[in-house]
């Protein structure tokens, strides 16, 4: 699991510039940057990982990114907006619309649109099915610049979105006392 974008409330553990927050279900891997060089050692890392236990159970393969359109204009809320007519009964302050998409080799996108009445997100979920340890380190060289290079095409064709800001975890230092 690769993720930009921790959830609220969950501790990550960083080790340089990297974030890792194993649970019982999954471990997501964090990093502050798409760069090719950190994606690399994420790659690295998670067939390490997977090499190590490869007794362990695993069902899928996912990698999320979360982009944020702080300024957004008319036709793209209109985009977003859905064909319901709640708006002429009621002041609408944000709305969610979940797609989920073939995406490539029987994997899936699912698409998450949110928005307010100045703001949009986006979050790309791609979830690769995998049967083994070994099938999900099969699927980890260049997957994840891949899907990034899918996520911002789709922002750029289907929204007009080039350039988006993407949501990074923020690496929380601690303060130094002295």
């Amino acid at each position: 699991q690769v993720v930009f974008a921790a959830p609220p409330g969950r501790v990550v553990m960083y080790y340089d510039n990297f974030g890792i927050l194993p649970s019982n279900e999954r471990i997501d891997i964090y990093t502050q940057s798409i760069d090719e060089q950190p994606i690399h050692t994420i790659e690295t890392i998670c067939e390490k990982l997977l090499k190590l236990l490869p007794h362990t159970p695993i069902n899928a393969l996912g990698i999320n990114f979360h982009f944020t359109a702080e300024q957004i204009d008319d036709e793209l809320l209109d985009m977003l907006k859905t064909k319901e007519s709640l708006n002429q009964y009621r002041t609408i302050l944000n709305e969610t619309i979940t797609t989920a998409m073939s995406h490539h080799n029987n994997s899936v996108l699912n698409l998450i649109r949110q928005h307010g009445l100045d703001w949009a997100t986006f979050n790309f979920n791609y979830h690769h099915p995998c049967e083994s340890t070994e099938a999900a380190s099969r699927m980890v060289s260049g997957a994840i610049l891949a899907c990034y290079e899918d996520a911002t095409s789709l922002l750029d064709k289907v929204y007009g979105l080039s350039g988006v800001e993407m949501v990074t975890h923020q690496l929380k230092l601690p303060e130094r006392g002295g």
